[in-house]
Formats: C-alpha cells, sequence, structure tokens
C-alpha cells in the first residue's frame, strides 16, 4: 500500500514501547502518516517528547506513576534482597539457587509456578551458569546468540516462542530477555553482573513485575550482590519518575536560562569586558565564533537545506541539545544557503560516578551549500548521519584538491595504523605547526587519516604519507 494511501485509511497511530532512545528515521515514519499519535511507554526519559515537537508535555501527555500502579495493584511491589557472595559466577549461582529455594518453600514469591530471569555478562557466564545451576538441581536454560551451533540442548539461541512449552524456570541471559517477555510467571529477577544502564535496569525489573489475578499476596524479588547497587538504583528511578516536571522538553533550556541570570550583567574576563550573553538576540547578533574546521560533501540530487535543516533539528534533540533562540526546533539563523544553530550541551560531570552536577558547555552548528557542496561544523560532533548518507557523497581526491592551495597548513591530524601487530602503535594524533614540514617515516604509508570526531560513516578518508 502506498504512504498516502495508508495514511489516509488511519485514524490513529498507537506506538508502544515509545521509551526507545528516539531515531530520526522512526520519527519520519510516523509523524509522516499525518494522524493522531499516541507514544506508549513505562520508562519515561526526558528527550522522548522531542522528535514530536511535544512543548507542552502538561497539556498533551498522561503520566501514571509507578507508585500509583502499584497502590492501584495494576502491577506488582518489589522486593530486594542481596546476593552474599562472591562475584564470580559459580559463586553467585550458588547463592541464588539457595535463596531461590528458600523464597520458593516459604512461599515468598507471588506466582504460584515462579520463574526467574539470570543477567549476565556474557555467553561464557550464561554457560557457566546453567551448568551450576543445573547442578544444583534447578532447571535452567541458556539464551545467548552464540549458542547458534550449540549441541547443549539447554543453550538457546532465539528466546523460546511459547513459554509454556519449556519447563524451564530459570531463564539466563545477556540482552534477549530485557523486553518483549510477557510471562506471569517470571517472578524474580537476579543480577549476576551489574548492568551500566539504569533504563536498561528499570526494564529489565518490568519483565517481573506483571500481576496475575492468581497471584499470593506477595512482591516480586530483586537479587543483585550489594556492590552492584542494585536497590539504590531503583530506588532513584522511583523518586525520579515522580519529577514530571523533569520530562518537560523545556526543562534544560529553564536550567541555561537560570544560569544566565545568574550572572552578572557585565564582567571582567581573559582580557575583555564582557556583556552576558544574549539568547534572545541570536536572530539579530549570534555573538559565537565557528569552528574554523568543516566537514566537505556533494550534495545529491534530492539534497535540500530544508530537509538537512529538519533532520539536524532531531539529530540535535536525540542528543539532548537545549537549541537557543527564540523556537527550540529551529536554527537561530537561516536562508536560502545557510542555517545556524546556537545550543546548549548539558551533561554531568565525567568525575562523579552516582550523583549529579550539570556541566553546560555552548555548542554550534552551521551548514552552508554552495557550488554543489555542502560545507557543515559543529563543534560537539553532531551531524545527521543518515540524511548526509542518503543525499550527499564523499569528495574524491580531485574536488577536494579544489579547496587546497599553497596557504593550506595541516596542523592537526589523527591517524589510524593498518599494521595489525601487538608491537604496532594503532594511532595516534599528530601536531605540528605545519605537518608538510615533517619528514616521512618508513610507516606513513600505511596509516590512514582518521576523524577527529566520531562521524566515520560520512568523513572524507585519504591516505596520509
Amino acid at each position: 500500500m502506498a504512504k498516502g494511501n495508508l495514511a489516509a485509511a488511519i485514524s490513529l497511530v498507537v506506538v508502544d514501547e515509545g521509551h526507545y532512545e528516539p531515531a530520526v528515521e522512526w520519527k519520519k515514519s510516523v509523524t509522516g502518516l499525518k494522524t493522531k499519535t499516541v507514544l506508549l511507554t513505562a520508562t519515561p526519559y526526558r528527550n522522548d517528547l522531542k522528535l514530536f515537537r511535544i512543548i507542552d508535555s502538561k497539556k498533551h501527555t498522561k503520566h501514571f506513576t509507578h507508585k500509583e500502579a502499584v497502590k492501584e495493584e495494576i502491577i506488582r511491589p518489589l522486593r530486594c534482597e542481596n546476593l552474599v557472595s562472591d562475584t564470580d559466577i559459580p559463586s553467585l549461582s550458588k547463592s541464588f539457587a539457595k535463596a531461590w529455594k528458600d523464597a520458593n518453600k516459604k512461599d515468598l514469591l507471588p506466582s504460584n509456578s515462579p520463574r526467574a530471569i539470570v543477567c549476565c555478562a556474557g555467553h561464557g557466564d550464561i554457560e557457566t551458569a546453567v551448568a551450576e545451576l543445573r547442578n544444583a538441581g534447578l532447571k535452567a536454560i541458556g539464551i545467548h546468540e552464540q549458542f547458534n551451533s550449540s549441541k547443549d540442548k539447554n543453550l538457546l539461541k532465539d528466546v523460546p516462542s511459547d513459554p509454556r512449552k519449556t519447563d524451564a524456570e530459570i531463564w539466563v541471559h545477556q540482552h534477549k530477555l530485557t523486553e518483549g517477555l510477557d510471562d506471569h510467571r517470571f517472578s524474580c529477577v537476579a543480577l549476576f553482573t551489574r548492568i551500566g544502564n539504569d533504563r536498561k535496569l528499570i526494564q529489565q525489573i518490568g519483565r517481573v513485575l506483571r500481576k496475575d489475578s492468581s497471584d499470593r499476596n506477595a512482591a516480586a524479588l530483586l537479587l543483585a550482590p550489594s556492590d552492584f547497587s542494585a536497590e539504590a538504583e531503583w530506588d532513584a528511578y522511583l523518586e525520579f519518575e515522580t519529577e514530571v516536571e523533569l520530562l518537560e522538553p523545556k526543562h534544560f533550556q529553564t536550567v541555561v536560562e537560570t544560569l544566565l541570570n545568574a550572572q552578572p550583567k557585565v564582567e571582567y574576563f581573559e582580557g575583555r569586558f564582557r556583556k552576558r550573553f544574549q539568547p534572545s538576540a541570536l536572530t539579530a547578533k549570534p555573538q559565537v565564533i565557528i569552528p574554523p574546521s568543516v566537514l566537505v560533501r556533494t550534495a545529491g540530487k534530492d539534497f535540500l537545506l530544508k530537509d538537512y535543516i529538519e533532520d539536524c533539528t532531531d539529530t540535535l534533540n536525540t542528543e539532548d541539545a537545549v537549541i537557543l533562540g527564540s523556537d527550540i526546533n529551529a536554527p537561530c539563523q537561516k536562508s536560502g544557503n545557510y542555517a545556524l544553530w546556537v545550543y546548549a550541551s548539558v551533561r554531568n560531570s565525567r568525575l562523579l560516578q552516582s550523583t549529579s552536577l550539570y556541566e553546560v558547555t555552548l555548542e554550534t552548528h552551521c551548514v552552508v551549500v554552495a557550488e554543489g557542496f555542502v560545507f557543515m561544523t559543529d563543534s560537539r560532533g553532531n551531524f545527521p548521519k543518515s540524511y548526509l548518507e542518503e543525499n550527499t557523497s564523499i569528495l574524491s581526491a580531485d574536488q577536494l584538491g579544489r579547496f587546497i592551495d599553497k596557504k593550506f597548513r595541516p596542523t592537526h591530524v589523527s591517524v589510524d595504523s593498518s599494521i595489525p601487530y601487538d608491537t604496532v602503535l594503532r594511532g595516534a594524533d599528530l601536531r605540528g605547526h605545519n605537518l608538510l614540514n615533517v619528514p616521512a617515516s618508513l610507516t606513513d604509508r600505511v596509516q590512514i587519516v582518521a576523524p577527529r570526531k566520531e562521524t566515520q560513516k560520512i568523513q572524507v578518508a585519504a591516505t596520509w604519507g
């Protein structure tokens, strides 16, 4: 069915699992239908709303908290217990087996035929855990992509399509059971590895919170070593998801504005008297310096600056950029051949492991279209990669040479080595006043110029030497 015909036949789009990290192409597919849309998610996050340009979340969203869902007995409560054990897989398996048998013996789990999910760091740990658990008398299976050719019937590549057709009570995995498993018998999650992403942890716990009318009056169980801090992370989530204002796209905009308002109107910095930066004046006066390095691509026949602007704005939104100016979903300046975004990047301090402190930096993105070429620069390395891959192409050596004359002076190059030996440096940053004046070495011919930022797919590749 053609897209136009499909759109005409649909009056409402309902998107489940709306918590997925927003993707520009996904947004295009949904909004391209041009009809009413409902996004459903159990783990909301502040950038989920941005791609759909939802500015007023109080008007367009409904927030039903975890606490409310437990109170109304829609989902199970959660009880956390420590796995008292060393963190090697055999020790964790023995500790879990004891805790699991005790919980079953005392009817401490909500399901009458309870099952458990065990999380491991990789297929090797899964295989070890399954063997240890089966040796302890538990019916366990392991699920991982690497078990494609395993002769062990207890090690599976794919999740069983019908959980009722397997009698395994313990399912051990790395990624495969985080989402999509809908069986109320699962009542316990055990962590044999720390889950590095809290959102993934919440999604994993969600597999055991599904309530059933046959449930006992008991909570689901989370088992993890105290060193993993799983209970603290769960408690932080429960507190976070009651703070509805944090989901507002304007939240960080308010943070930036508050920071600016705390500054004096004028002060002396680095040898100059400087007035306070004014985001409201960006349309008339950008006040910023554009980075001197650019990414150059050849514009394809379907390249349009207005489409680039749309995709770039979405890309910045997915990266939690706080776009400054009169319109938070548009560049502050644009014309028929260029556009400029000035945005703030709000990150957590890299020195903090479990607490937060905002670090705010000002960033810019600029694009200029001239003579069939697209010139782009972004101080943080954010580019609309998918759009560029589809609508632009890399420059040939002859085309690139047009931009290099006798005044060209390379000062900084990152290189990767193509020599596959452990005794050879795999990469290096080369800096100098003029690298053309630096004598070549024997191995320079096998060095490949690497992009300075993580935009490999859309960079110009060239040999160095």
